[in-house]
């Protein structure tokens, strides 16, 4: 594992559903966006998360609002599909990506293009906002 403070991209690029957004989606965007210069986040649609036999509570229009007012976010943009991740590291200049360790394995097809990040346990209690408390840890690949 390395702690993230040392790295910087120029544009980091991740992807979730971003339902019910909480502080640690804040956490989260807030330990992305102090790795890049610019932070794209790929919300995911109404009909990728039914595809995914997982559909969110929040409509989709809510959801990317929420993001587009966050502070740390510089870009949103619709994940519609699995393959449309090659097109936006591609059509955004993404210099890394940054997923969930349940993404490990997934993604190797992009390695060539594209630094891989992928997030520890992002399900973990969230921690206090608290500068002792330690930056965003990530395996990188």
């Amino acid at each position: 594992m390395i702690v993230t403070s040392a790295l910087r991209h120029r544009v980091l690029l991740t992807y979730g559903s971003f339902d019910l957004f909480s502080q640690k989606h804040v956490r989260l965007l807030r330990d992305l966006s102090g790795m890049c210069e610019e932070l794209i986040v790929g919300c995911a649609t109404d009909a990728y998360c039914i595809d995914q036999a997982e559909p969110c509570a929040v409509p989709y229009a809510d959801r990317r609002a929420m993001l587009e007012h966050c502070r740390f976010v510089s870009r949103v943009i619709p994940f519609e599909t699995l393959d449309q991740q090659h097109t936006d590291i591609v059509n955004y200049n993404v210099s890394a990506l940054a997923m969930g360790r349940e993404w490990r394995g997934r993604l190797d097809g992009l390695r060539d293009i594209v630094r891989l990040l992928y997030l520890s346990d992002t399900d973990q209690p969230p921690m206090p906002l608290t500068r002792a408390a330690p930056a965003l840890q990530v395996a990188i690949y």
